[in-house]
């Protein structure tokens, strides 16, 4: 009987109305268009077009929308209104003209949809009015009835409902077909999706259903959700349990006895729990129910008075369980350190006690005093939620028990939900799970404490991995210009953002950076606002006020950071100061601990001013890898310009690529050596050739006339030809010392000589 009861429940759970799908939505006000961002169901088809007050978007049946929170976040500017108009469509009323919308998907699970400033483009797909659904469902019904009749015959609907097919194993149900018999529209008409009405019988329906619950009650018991007991007619072949521990209790009348018909449900949490070492023992759920620990409609003084009055009697002695009373009325309201100091006045070494502690910390932020969370993560709902937030982490575990934790938060009071949910929002973004992390602060802005600072600054990392950084930072900037989110968190968000995508902070936020150190001199604050600072002062090319900060031993900041600062400062320094600025800078006292790679360029643009003395000074330590090789080129063409050739060669040593062979060719000319200069060369050149007198190469160089040309001359002796007359001889001679003339001239002018 209770096997047959549990089919039926499950079979009227099948023929009632699917639970709708809620979408949640964020927005986001931005220069020319106001941004909404929709978690749909991964996959979610959608059409968008004019209808109503301005746009409708249709996503189908079975979707809800949820609003909340809209336009907490964005003016009515753009968008005037929200109105979800049943069976997936959601109409957005326009307050501005011209403007128009565009859609994308930007996630499997996200939809963005912009209201954007000024009239849509002439090739917009959504500015045509959008009809019903059930109108392009009419006019696909018409259209096939239109069509030419099927030629073949319709098959005939069975007269019982159809048994399984045998022979489906433990995982799989086989699932009766059911013929589809056009008809005209009655009482059990069906209007499906893209076609006619058909009409499908009572006893296939039911059939159906059966084999559809017989399907996902045997992948259930697959996944060890549920057991199959072995007697249930129809149902496959019982699966064993996953793991079950040796020292299990038997099953009892609740959970069904060995070979009974019926099921014996159990949750995936269940199933963790059925693994986990014994040690691990879950703590009762009853030791968490804070909802229940302070009447709901009792404000803060008249839940706290009473307690007060009664924790202590007579002789000033506290009564007994009257601290911990106490305690949970101020958790129950988000106190903390009020609940710790209570419960100091009562020794008691109970695991209630204990998990009281623990939860007096958490609520503060602070660790957990004992490890008693430890371990805890898989068990109940409202144990798994402290847990996780005792561990700071809900990495690896199941898509369930993040749910469940989602659930447990949902009971927490209030107040209480305000005060944790950014902390708690921010374990689930640092795992990955945005969408979570934004519900949970959607939840939490209701509450009096929800709208904290710390919530805002969570929801703008929420935007930046929903919207990308570009969006975050306009939101890390709203809350910077407003006095009463602006904290050194905030700012120091707002400069790091801003540097990563590569702009520069405002004077403003540098200013502000400033204020806010001094205000917080001598805090961990006081050293996170100066290294902010610094970098800021750094990509607003300041230098000489960053690098003074960076000197400024008043600031709580670890050598190695100011010399990581240091560095950083100069090399920008380097790349983009003029040269005076540069050179003040660079002949004067450097800090200490620079990088090889900063030290090397700037060595090498003292080296492009004509500094090799201050440069070799900037070029004394020692470098590895990569900034090592690179200095052993520049000591050598430091040495070049001071016209040591032995100095080249010998920094050189054991290079043989064309760069080193250049400038040891280079130092063999400063010694007058040019035909060691043009052994040197790994591509010889027609210059080096010529210094060296190698005129049989010189004159093969056709593609320098000109020194080819006088290589040749050189080679070809001048003579008279003896047939000619001594007039016509002398004329020649003329006319050759005329072009020998010009290209001397050619070759002074290509060659200067120096000389006094």
């Amino acid at each position: 009987m209770r096997a047959a009861g549990l089919l039926l429940a499950a079979l009227l759970f099948a023929a009632a109305p699917a639970a709708a799908q809620t979408v949640t939505m964020r927005s986001g006000q931005h220069p020319t268009f106001t941004r909404l961002v929709l978690a749909v169901p991964e996959g979610q088809d959608w059409r968008l077009g004019r209808g109503g007050a301005g746009y409708l978007l249709d996503l189908g049946e079975g979707i809800d929308f949820d609003p909340g929170g809209v336009f907490a976040r964005v003016p009515r500017d753009r968008l005037l209104s929200l109105e979800d108009r049943g069976e997936g469509v959601l109409e957005l009323g326009l307050a501005c003209e011209p403007c128009h919308a565009t859609i994308f998907r930007w996630q499997p699970d996200r939809l963005v949809l912009d209201i954007r400033d000024g009239a849509a483009p002439a090739d917009s797909p959504n500015e045509a009015p959008l009809p019903p659904a059930a109108d392009l469902t009419t006019d696909m019904a018409a259209d096939i009835d239109a069509a030419p009749p099927d030629p073949r015959p319709a098959p005939a609907a069975p007269a019982s409902t159809p048994a399984a097919t045998p022979g489906p194993g433990p995982t799989e149900v086989a699932r009766p077909s059911l013929p589809v018999v056009l008809a005209p529209p009655g009482p059990a008409e069906t209007l499906l999706p893209f076609g006619p009405a058909v009409t499908i019988p009572e006893s296939l329906r039911v059939a159906q259903m059966e084999a559809d619950i017989l399907q996902s009650l045997s992948r259930a018991a697959t996944l060890g959700l549920i057991e199959l007991q072995p007697q249930m007619p129809g149902m496959p072949e019982p699966v064993p349990p996953l793991l079950a521990p040796a020292d299990a209790p038997p099953e009892g009348p609740e959970g069904g006895t060995p070979g009974e018909p019926g099921l014996s449900f159990r949750t995936s949490l269940d199933r963790d729990r059925a693994i986990a070492p014994a040690h691990n023992s879950c703590l009762p759920e009853a030791l968490f129910d804070m909802a229940t620990w302070v009447p709901e409609e009792a404000d803060f003084p008249s839940a706290i008075g009473p307690l007060r009055i009664a924790l202590t009697g007579e002789f000033d002695r506290p009564n007994a369980g009257a601290a911990e009373d106490l305690a949970k009325a101020y958790l129950y309201f988000g106190f903390g350190a009020e609940a710790r100091e209570v419960l100091a006045l009562d020794t008691d070494p109970s695991v209630a006690h204990r998990v009281l502690i623990a939860l007096a910390a958490l609520v503060d932020g602070r660790p957990a005093p004992s490890g008693i969370l430890d371990g805890q993560i898989g068990c109940g709902q409202k144990v798994a939620l402290w847990a996780a937030l005792a561990g700071g982490s809900v990495e690896g575990i199941a898509e369930e028990q993040r749910a469940a934790i989602m659930l447990a938060y949902r009971t927490l009071p209030p107040p209480l939900q305000g005060h944790i949910g950014a902390r708690l929002a921010q374990i689930f973004i640092q795992s990955g799970d945005s969408f979570t992390a934004e519900s949970l602060l959607d939840l939490a802005r209701p509450a009096v404490t929800g709208d904290s600072p710390e919530a805002q600054l969570t929801e703008a990392e929420v935007t930046g991995a929903l919207e990308g950084p570009e969006a975050e930072l306009e939101d890390l900037n709203a809350l910077v210009d407003d006095s009463a989110t602006l904290s050194p968190e905030v700012l120091i968000r707002a400069i790091d953002r801003a540097l990563e995508l590569g702009q520069v902070p405002s004077d403003r936020q540098i200013a502000l950076a400033g204020s806010l150190r001094f205000e917080q001199r001598g805090t961990a604050d006081d050293a996170r606002l100066a290294d902010a600072e610094i970098r800021a002062l750094t990509a607003a090319t300041r230098f000489e006020e960053a690098l003074d900060l960076i000197a400024d031993s008043r600031h709580p900041m670890p050598a190695g950071r100011r010399a990581v600062l240091a560095d950083a400062a100069l090399a920008a320094l380097t790349e983009k100061a003029d040269d005076l600025r540069f050179l003040d800078h660079a002949m004067g006292p450097l800090p200490r601990g620079l990088g090889a790679d900063t030290e090397n360029a700037m060595a090498a643009r003292l080296l492009a001013l004509g500094f090799p003395e201050q440069a070799e000074v900037l070029m004394a330590g020692r470098a590895e890898g990569a900034d090592g090789r690179e200095r052993q080129y520049l000591r050598a063409e430091a040495a070049l310009l001071r016209g040591d050739g032995a100095a080249v060669v010998a920094a050189l040593d054991g290079f043989s690529d064309p760069r080193a062979r250049s400038l040891i060719a280079r130092a063999a000319e400063v010694d007058g050596d040019y035909a060691a200069a043009l052994a040197a060369e790994a591509e010889p050149q027609a210059e080096t050739m010529w210094r060296a007198g190698a005129w049989d190469a010189l004159a093969a160089q056709e593609d320098d006339p000109l020194l080819s040309g006088a290589a040749a001359d050189v080679l070809r002796p001048t003579e008279i030809a003896p047939e000619a007359t001594p007039l016509a001889g002398r004329a020649d001679l003329i006319g050759e010392a005329e072009a020998t003339r010009t290209m001397v001239e050619d070759l002074l002018a290509r060659f200067p000589v120096d000389g006094d």
